[in-house]
């Protein structure tokens, strides 16, 4: 179990980045769509984590002290080139950053790693497609198992393997 969850964050880490690298403009990715990273709002889907709203494309120097301390911090140089991007782990989510044209530490990606995680509608790994489409429904683009919802300048992309979901993760469409 540990060696499948350790390939799955290195595979997820790998997508982030590259990502991160890809597109974008050369104002920090930010595409202009009214997703600031200056507050805590969003329009798209939100997550919550011990109590505390975290959504894509906000800062998380507004959040990190009401989620606590982070059992590791990895940072990065930007391949962008403009900032580092980080990646604060905390029990069952892992939380990604990378600057932005209004911040230094604009969350990019939110990924739920442990089924003892779940999004506000109930979803954990381990749940059905059948309970994905029930909280979420089948408005959604399907990318061999990845479902993928798009609401509020924002990506829930949910991955179904054997029937049951085997990743969650919330990402920002500035990363396109």
């Amino acid at each position: 179990m540990k060696k499948k969850l350790i390939g799955l964050l290195l595979t997820m880490l790998c997508v982030v980045s590259l990502a991160a690298c890809g597109g974008g403009n050369s104002e920090g990715g930010n595409d202009g769509s009214n997703n600031t990273p200056t507050g805590n709002t969003s329009s798209g889907y939100t997550f919550e984590y011990k109590g505390v709203s975290v959504s894509v494309d906000t800062d998380i120097e507004t959040i990190l002290d009401k989620l606590g301390e982070p059992s590791s911090v990895f940072e990065d140089p930007s391949c962008a080139g403009q900032g580092t991007d980080f990646v604060y782990r905390y029990s069952g989510v892992d939380i990604y950053t990378s600057p932005s044209k209004d911040c230094d530490k604009a969350i990019s990606t939110i990924l739920i790693i442990s089924d003892e995680v779940e999004t506000p509608e109930g979803i954990t790994i381990g749940s059905t497609q059948e309970d994905v489409e029930a909280a979420y429904g089948t408005d959604y683009s399907n990318n061999n198992g990845m479902l993928t919802y798009e609401k509020g300048g924002m990506h829930l992309g949910i991955l179904i393997k054997g029937g049951v979901v085997d990743s969650i993760q919330y990402t920002s469409t500035a990363l396109n």
